[in-house]
C-alpha cells in the first residue's frame, strides 16, 4: 500500500501512533513520506476478505442466503462485529427481507412494475437496462451485525440475493 494512502487511512481510522517512540520526533508536514514507519499495519484490504459464489437457476429469482452467511460466521469463527458483503454483479441485488410464501414472486412482479420495459436505447443491450436500474435502486452491497456468531437480523427477517439476468454464478466478497 501507498505510504500517502497508508497514513490517510491510519488518521482516518483513528489509529493512534507514538512518533517519539518510533525515534521520529516531531511530527512535521512535508512532502516527502520517508519519516512515515512502513511496519504500521493498520489496514489491509485482503485481510478478512473472502468470497462466496451462488449458482441462480432462473432467469428472475430470489435467494435466501441467510442460512449460508450464519454458516460461513462459524466456519471463520466470526463471534462479534460488522460484516460487509459486495455482490460483484450489475444484474443481480442484495438486500434483507421477509420471505413469507409467495412473497419471492410478489418482490419479482413489483420490481418489474416499478422498472417497466420500457423503450430503453441508450445501453449497450437495451433489454438488460431494466435489469440494470432495479439492480442499482436495491443496492449490490449490504452491512449486516454479528452477535453471539450470527446475524442480527428481526423476526422474519432473510438476507436475499435477488437475481434479475440468470441463470448464473453469482460472486460475494465478505469482509469482516
Amino acid at each position: 500500500m501507498l505510504p500517502g494512502l497508508r497514513r490517510r487511512l491510519c488518521l482516518r481510522l483513528g489509529k493512534s501512533i507514538n512518533f517519539r517512540e518510533r525515534g521520529l520526533g516531531r511530527l512535521r508536514r512535508r512532502r516527502s513520506e520517508s519519516f512515515w514507519p512502513r511496519s504500521t499495519n493498520c489496514f489491509s484490504l485482503t485481510k478478512n476478505m473472502k468470497k462466496l459464489i451462488f449458482e441462480t437457476k432462473n432467469r428472475r429469482q430470489v435467494v435466501d442466503i441467510t442460512d449460508t452467511l450464519n454458516n460461513f460466521l462459524k466456519d471463520n469463527n466470526i463471534r462479534e462485529g460488522v460484516i460487509n458483503l459486495l455482490l460483484t454483479h450489475t444484474t443481480a441485488a442484495l438486500t434483507t427481507a421477509d420471505l413469507d410464501p409467495g412473497m419471492d414472486q410478489d418482490m419479482l412482479l413489483a420490481f418489474d412494475k416499478v422498472i417497466p420495459k420500457l423503450g430503453f436505447d441508450r445501453h449497450h443491450d437495451p433489454s438488460a437496462a431494466p435489469d440494470h436500474l432495479i439492480s442499482t435502486l436495491i443496492g449490490a452491497t449490504l452491512t449486516l451485525i454479528v452477535e453471539n456468531g450470527t446475524l442480527v437480523l428481526g423476526t422474519w427477517q432473510r438476507v436475499i440475493l435477488i437475481e434479475f439476468a440468470g441463470p448464473r454464478e453469482r460472486v460475494i466478497v465478505i469482509q469482516w
